[in-house]
C-alpha cells in the first residue's frame, strides 16, 4: 500500500469546500438579469473545481489510497460538480426569462 496523500486529521478540512455554497447568492443577479458573464464564469469555475476533485478521487482509487482520502476528495467533488453543473445549465433559461421580463416591462 502506498503512503496516503494527506493525514487523516487533514481530511475534515475539505469540508471548507462547502463555502462554495456562497455562489447561491449570485441568483439575485440572475433574477435581475445582471452580470451574465461573471455569474456564468463563476459557475463554470466551480463546476471545474468539482470535476477536478472527482478526477483526483479516481486517481486516488487507482493508487489504492485510504478511504478517508477517497471520501474527502470524492464527496465534495460530486456535490459541487452536480449542484454547480445543474446550476450552470439553468442559467441560460433564467437569464432569458429575466430578459423577457425586462422587455415586457419596457413595453408597458
Amino acid at each position: 500500500m502506498t503512503e496516503a496523500w494527506f493525514p487523516a486529521h487533514v481530511a475534515p478540512l475539505f469540508s471548507f469546500f462547502s463555502l462554495l455554497s456562497v455562489i447561491s447568492a449570485l441568483q439575485m443577479f440572475v433574477q435581475r438579469g445582471q452580470y451574465r458573464r461573471w455569474v456564468t464564469a463563476i459557475y463554470l469555475a466551480a463546476t471545474a473545481v468539482g470535476l477536478v476533485l472527482i478526477l483526483m478521487a479516481c486517481v486516488a482509487l487507482a493508487r489504492h489510497q485510504p478511504g478517508y482520502v477517497l471520501f474527502a476528495l470524492g464527496f465534495p467533488g460530486a456535490v459541487i460538480f452536480l449542484t454547480c453543473g445543474i446550476g450552470t445549465l439553468m442559467l441560460r433559461q433564467r437569464y432569458s426569462a429575466a430578459e423577457m421580463r425586462k422587455s415586457v416591462a419596457d413595453d408597458l
